[in-house]
C-alpha cells in the first residue's frame, strides 16, 4: 500500500469512495491509485487523449494540475514509457492554449510539467512585490487581478519551491519563502485563513484555502528548513481535521493529495517550532490593515478583486467579509471592490488602526469565456470614499458614495458566521431556515461562545436578514445582513463590536 502521508486520513473517504460518475476520467486515473497503489496506465492513457474544449481559462490551469499529478505519479510509482509519451504529447496539446504571460501560476505549472518531461520551455520571471506578495496577473489586463487572491498565490509559492527543490535554484526557493511569509497576513491570530481577505465568492471554499495553505508552508518548510512554516503548515492541517469533524470538510483537488503524498516519500523533514503571529498587519500597496489578538483579529481592505473590504473574526463568530453588492443578493458576480485606487492613508497604533480611501465597486462580469477577458466586466461608475477605523473592540465603517449611477440597485452587504442571530433584541432567525427580517434598520446580534454586534446610525431604508446554506457557498457564512441604499442618502456608516 502507498506511504500514509499528511493528508491521506483527512481525505481517507474520499479517497476510498470517489464514485465514476461524478469525477473526470483522469480524476479516476488518480485516485485509482491511491485505492491500489498503482497507475491504470491504459485508462491514463486512454483519458490523456481525450479532446478538450476549455470553457475558460481557469479550466487550461485545471488541466495543467491534473497532467502535474500524473507526472508526480510516474515519480512515486514506475516510469513507464508509453504514459511518459501520452503526458507529453497532452503537455503540447494545452502549451497550444496560452494565457497572458502575466498569469506567473500559468507559467509556473507550465514549467513543472515540462521540468519532469524533460521538455524546453522558456526561462521564468519572477515578479514578485517587495512585500512578498504576486498579485494574480501582473500584465494589468484585469482589474480584479491586481491583487494577490490567496487561494491561487499558495499554490503559485508551493510551485516555486518545488521548481527551487528540483532545479537546485535558489531564487525560486527564496521567492516561494517570502510568497509564504505574505501569506501569513492572511490568517488571524489562531492561524485560521480570514477566508475573505481579497477573495472572490466563486473561490471561497476553506477547506480548499487550507489544503493549499498547508501546502504551501508544509513544502517551503521542508525545502527552506523553516520550523516556524511547518509549525504555521501543521495548524492548517488541525483545522482541516476540525471541519471534518463538523462535517463540513469539502473534497480536495486530486492534485494536491498527489503532492502532499509525493512530498511525504521526501527524506527532507522539519520539527516544528510554535510562533505566534504579529500583532499588526499592514501593506501598504494594497492597502490592506489589521490587527490580531487572542480575543479578536479584524482586517480592512481598500483594494480588492472583486473582493472584501474586510473581515472581524472573535472567537466561533465571524463577519466573513462585507462589501458593496449589486443586486440581486444572490449573484456575488457583482459584489465588493475592484482595482488598485489612490493609495490609502494608513495608521496604527495599540488601540487599533484607521484606514481611510477612495474605492471603486467592482463591474459586474460579463461571464466571457474567451481566454482574453478572464471573467471580466464593465467598470461599475460607482467609487465611494471610504474610512475604517478600529477602536478596542469597535470596528467603524463609513462610506461616502460617489456614484454617476442611482443607488437604488446596490446594497451594502454583511456576510456572517454565528450558531444564532438576534435582530433588535426581539426575533431570532435560525441558520438554514426559511425565518428572515425585512424591515427598517436595527442592531443585530449574532452569538456563538461570543457575541457580535452590527448596527447603524441610519432609521430608514430597508435591512434584510436572511439565513444562508451554511456551506462553501458566500464565504461559508450562516446569516447575510444587507441594506438596500437610496440616492437621497449617499452617506452611511455601521459600527461591528
Amino acid at each position: 500500500m502507498l506511504l500514509d502521508f499528511s493528508l491521506k486520513n483527512i481525505f481517507d473517504e474520499q479517497l476510498q469512495e470517489s464514485s465514476d460518475t461524478n469525477t473526470c476520467a483522469l480524476d479516476r486515473v488518480i485516485f485509482g491509485f491511491f485505492r491500489h497503489s498503482r497507475v491504470d496506465i491504459a485508462s491514463a492513457i486512454e483519458a490523456l487523449e481525450e479532446t478538450e474544449e476549455f470553457k475558460d481559462p481557469f479550466a487550461i490551469l485545471e488541466a495543467w494540475r491534473k497532467l502535474f499529478a500524473l507526472n508526480l505519479l510516474r515519480k512515486i510509482s514506475r516510469d513507464d514509457e508509453s504514459l511518459r509519451a501520452a503526458i507529453s504529447a497532452r503537455a503540447s496539446y494545452l502549451l497550444r492554449h496560452p494565457l497572458w504571460d502575466g498569469v506567473q501560476l500559468a507559467g509556473a505549472l507550465k514549467a513543472v510539467n515540462c521540468h519532469l518531461l524533460g521538455i524546453d520551455y522558456p526561462a521564468i520571471e519572477i515578479q514578485q512585490d517587495e512585500s512578498g506578495a504576486v498579485p494574480f496577473e501582473t500584465g494589468g489586463h484585469w482589474s480584479w487581478a491586481k491583487v494577490p487572491h490567496p487561494r491561487y498565490l499558495a499554490e503559485l509559492g508551493l510551485l516555486w519551491a518545488w521548481l527551487g527543490k528540483e532545479m537546485g535554484d535558489d531564487t525560486f526557493l527564496q521567492a516561494a519563502w517570502r510568497l509564504a511569509k505574505w501569506q501569513i497576513n492572511t490568517l488571524d491570530d489562531a492561524f485560521q485563513p480570514f477566508v475573505g481577505f481579497f477573495t472572490r465568492e466563486e473561490d471561497a471554499s476553506l477547506s480548499h484555502q487550507l489544503v493549499n495553505n498547508y501546502l504551501l508552508f508544509h513544502s517551503v518548510a521542508l525545502f527552506a528548513g523553516d520550523e516556524n512554516l511547518e509549525y504555521v503548515a501543521d495548524r492548517q492541517r488541525e483545522y482541516l481535521w476540525k471541519l471534518k469533524g463538523e462535517g463540513r470538510l469539502v473534497a480536495a483537488n486530486s492534485w494536491a493529495l498527489v503532492l502532499a503524498a509525493y512530498l511525504e516519500k521526501l527524506p527532507d523533514f522539519v520539527e516544528p517550532e510554535a510562533i505566534a503571529l504579529r500583532v499588526d498587519i499592514i501593506d501598504e500597496q494594497y492597502s490592506a490593515v489589521g490587527k490580531r489578538s487572542s480575543s479578536q483579529s479584524v482586517v480592512a481592505m481598500l483594494n480588492g478583486g472583486g473582493t472584501s473590504m474586510g473581515a472581524y473574526h472573535r472567537g466561533d463568530v465571524s463577519l466573513v467579509s462585507f462589501g458593496p453588492q449589486v443586486l440581486p443578493l444572490g449573484d456575488c458576480s457583482g459584489y465588493g471592490i475592484e482595482g488598485i485606487g489612490e493609495k490609502a492613508s494608513i495608521s496604527c497604533n495599540e488601540t487599533g488602526f484607521a484606514i481611510g480611501g477612495r474605492a471603486r465597486m467592482t463591474g459586474v462580469s460579463t461571464k466571457d469565456s474567451s481566454g482574453a477577458w478572464f471573467r471580466c466586466g464593465d467598470h461599475s461608475g460607482v467609487w465611494f470614499d471610504a474610512k475604517q477605523q478600529l477602536f478596542e473592540d469597535k470596528l467603524t465603517v463609513a462610506i461616502e458614495w460617489m456614484s454617476v449611477e442611482q443607488l437604488e440597485n446596490l446594497a451594502f452587504a454583511f456576510f456572517v458566521k454565528a450558531q444564532r442571530c438576534q435582530v433588535a433584541g426581539g426575533m431570532h432567525i435560525r441558520p438554514q431556515s426559511l425565518d428572515r427580517y425585512q424591515g427598517e434598520p436595527c442592531p443585530v446580534t449574532f452569538s456563538g461562545s461570543h457575541d457580535l454586534t452590527l448596527e447603524t446610525g441610519q432609521r430608514f431604508g430597508q435591512m434584510q436578514v436572511v439565513p444562508l446554506a451554511s456551506d462553501d457557498s458566500f464565504w461559508g457564512a450562516d446569516f447575510l445582513v444587507a441594506y438596500h441604499l437610496e440616492s437621497r442618502c449617499m452617506s452611511w456608516h455601521w459600527d461591528i463590536h
